[in-house]
């Protein structure tokens, strides 16, 4: 079993589970807590699933799963993504995973816009958030050659991007959530300046 600090049990990278233990505890669908969240949060009290939750593959730290809603605001019709954060997570980063992805989406970068994000473990027992799905197919299996090629540009994309703006969603993030990001932290002359 994965060690203590994890909270998750049978670990599905580990040669020591269970057969079938790691499945169950890391892909069970988080269906009626979810969806009683996501009514509770949109007060949408018709909220339904046109497809439950059903788990994607990936995620190296998170459970990730596919679905679709009915009866909730517009934006919510899409193909959704939940992705569960581990417990042995601070769930404060799902917060900051929103803020990130949402200025580089509002940036023109091509990521998945975040629609929700809690760091409250009670509703599935870790921090977790509510993305559009982004059509395609993983990158490894869409492209295997060239793939350098592919993840170089992305990363010069994203290195030209505004990171003021990044810097200032985090700051704002950090405010909501009760406490303050430290820019020290990602400054690049902290880390350069020595150099």
């Amino acid at each position: 079993t994965c060690p203590p600090s994890c909270g998750r049990g049978p670990c599905p990278r580990r040669p020591t589970c269970p057969p079938g233990a790691a499945e169950e505890i890391h892909t069970a669908a988080p269906a009626p807590p979810l969806l009683d969240y996501l009514r509770s949060v949109l007060t949408a009290a018709t909220l339904a699933y046109a497809e439950p939750p059903t788990a994607l593959r990936g995620g190296y730290d998170t459970r990730i799963f596919g679905f679709r809603l009915s009866g909730g605001p517009a934006a919510w019709s899409g193909p959704l993504v939940l992705r569960v954060l581990s417990p042995a997570q601070d769930s404060r980063r799902a917060l900051r995973e929103r803020a990130t992805q949402n200025a580089l989406a509002g940036l023109g970068y091509p990521v998945p816009r975040v629609l929700a994000a809690s760091a409250d473990r009670e509703p599935l027992g870790a921090g977790f958030l509510v993305m559009e799905r982004a059509a395609g197919r993983p990158l490894l299996e869409a492209r295997p050659w060239g793939v350098s090629a592919a993840l170089a540009d992305m990363h010069l994309r994203l290195h030209a991007l505004d990171a003021e703006i990044l810097l200032r969603a985090l700051d704002d993030e950090g405010r909501a959530a009760g406490g303050g990001f430290d820019r020290r932290v990602v400054a690049v002359g902290t880390h350069l300046g020595p150099l």
